[in-house]
Order: structure tokens, then sequence, then C-alpha cells
């Protein structure tokens, strides 16, 4: 697909430590998740005018995921998301699977809502 301006084709992967089952009933081991941001090229960041550290909106058919920006040496107009560290999943949340066309745009925080932001800081060891 060919993103135009606010567009972007998703790419992203399972983090090793995410949502997934095998951490549950083990407290110590998921605390040591990773922060999970999105991730986009310079280019495309100026382009739609987010920030490196702030929140990203990524919506597709179905929703929208927020999650921290970190600007990234990477293609430009693709976002990369980690796939299930947040809400339900980025499949299940926004309705677009790796390879689709997404909308991104700058966002701000809505409190309470799953998603936001990731609730697990990146650890430094």
């Amino acid at each position: 697909p060919t993103p135009g301006a606010g567009e972007a084709v998703l790419a992203g992967h399972r983090m090793l430590l995410d949502q997934g089952r095998l951490q549950e009933g083990d407290d110590a081991l998921a605390a040591t998740r990773h922060e999970a941001p999105a991730r986009l090229s310079a280019a495309t960041a100026e382009e739609i005018g987010a920030t490196d550290g702030g929140l990203l909106a990524v919506s597709g058919p179905s929703g929208t995921v927020r999650l921290p920006l970190r600007v990234t040496a990477m293609p430009d107009r693709v976002v990369w998301l980690p796939l299930n560290s947040t809400g339900d999943g980025v499949t299940a949340d926004t309705g677009a699977r790796p390879g689709e066309l997404v909308r991104i745009a700058p966002a701000e925080p809505e409190d309470g809502r799953p998603g936001d932001v990731t609730d697990a800081p990146e650890v430094h060891a």
C-alpha cells in the first residue's frame, strides 16, 4: 500500500515480555517489561506534528491505540507498534494487521483509557 499524508503502513511484532499468558502469576518477571512505544521516522513524525516522547494515536477501521512515540531511524510512513503490549492487542483494538494502512496523529492523554500509556516502565539494569 502507498500511504498518504497522515497515514502509515502498520508494522510490528510481539515483544519478548508483553501481555502473554505465560507471564500470568509471575509478577516479578512481568515487572521487567520494557516500555512499549510506537515508532516513527523523524520525517514522518515531523510531517504529522508529533514529537518524540509525546503520545501517538494510531487508528484503524475499528478503533485507536495511543502509545508514547519514539522517533527512530526507520522507513518513512511506516509505524511500528508492539502488537500485544496494550489493550487487547493492536489488531483487536484497531482492526488493522501488519502491512495494512492506518491513520496516525499526535494524541492527547485520555485518563483511565487502556492503552493510553504503558504501565510498565522500561527497566535499566
